[in-house]
């Protein structure tokens, strides 16, 4: 993966795409987030373990063809302002730190489990 984005379970947005408008959001899940797309209305519902996953559902659904999906893209999460707003949230780490943090439980031969969202 060649960019790393915080996704922050709780994170809601809305798009408007493929002619209608959709929400999304982020929950917990036992083995990380859950990326939720879906149309205002509610007869439409995407789901996945990749901010992609739920775009790429809801494109095809769409039958737009030739349009390519970027799920963090999508969500917001490339946009400048959002990172910075996100950055600010309470218990934010920079990749950075979280993943030298992780080398060094490895290094070290920690038992704890550790877990990282890109």
């Amino acid at each position: 993966c060649m960019f790393h984005h915080p996704y922050p379970v709780g994170y809601r947005a809305s798009k408007h795409h493929f002619g209608r408008e959709y929400w999304m959001t982020i929950e917990a899940d036992e083995d990380g987030p859950i990326f939720l797309v879906f149309t205002k209305d509610g007869r439409h519902r995407f789901k996945g373990y990749t901010p992609t996953q739920p775009w790429t559902q809801a494109c095809l659904a769409s039958a737009t063809k030739g349009t390519r999906i970027s799920g963090p893209l999508f969500f917001g999460f490339s946009d400048p302002i959002i990172q910075a707003m996100i950055q600010q949230l309470p218990g934010y780490e920079p990749w950075e730190e979280v993943r030298a943090s992780m080398t060094a439980q490895a290094a070290h031969g920690s038992d704890e489990d550790a877990h990282c969202t890109p």
